[in-house]
């Protein structure tokens, strides 16, 4: 999405609202991720080098951690997409560890297992991978959780959302939107 007017200044208040957003997103798991720290870098302090790239979930960190530049311009429906997405990563890494210490899983293990095996090999977004990065089951994964997340809490007035999906996943996205909710919203 290109940038715009300032929509929101980055200030004292913002890592609040930040956890909030990843609180609001947690009640629609079905088991708590780790606990997760929230953390603004500007580009260049070792996250982030461009203004393109919003938020990160790190593992290592157990954070959250939000590209201030991206922040100050992003749209409302973006943010929260993006924050609810990480946050669903932090969810998939609560999941790898507990089926790696042999204890049960609220989702499938076969999928866990397949999650585990991407995040140890994760291919990163870049230009030249980022049809790799996109294909990834832990990326759709939380595609799909952070859209469900804006159908059900905050789509626009008509009922539609504001987010494009890349077209090559677009169709599973759905698909696991919908059997997430079957019927409860529309898709435009």
């Amino acid at each position: 999405m290109p940038y715009q007017t300032l929509k929101r200044s980055f200030n004292a208040t913002s890592k609040g609202n930040v956890e909030k957003l990843i609180e609001k997103a947690k009640t629609f798991l079905p088991a708590a991720p780790m606990p997760l720290e929230v953390i603004f870098e500007h580009i260049g302090e070792g996250t982030f080098y461009e203004k393109s790239n919003g938020a990160v979930f790190s593992p290592s960190r157990k954070a959250i951690v939000i590209n201030i530049e991206w922040y100050e311009h992003a749209e409302e429906q973006d943010l929260k997409y993006l924050i609810w997405h990480e946050t669903r990563h932090a969810y998939q890494r609560t999941q790898i560890g507990l089926y790696q210490q042999g204890l049960p899983t609220d989702e499938v293990r076969k999928r866990v297992k397949k999650w585990a095996y991407e995040f140890e090999h994760y291919i990163q977004n870049s230009p030249e991978y980022e049809q790799a990065h996109m294909n990834q089951d832990i990326e759709i994964d939380a595609y799909a959780f952070a859209l469900y997340l804006l159908f059900m809490i905050c789509p626009n007035e008509d009922g539609s959302i504001d987010i494009g999906l890349p077209p090559s996943i677009e169709d599973e996205v759905l698909r696991r939107v919908s059997a997430q909710n079957k019927g409860v919203f529309r898709c435009y």
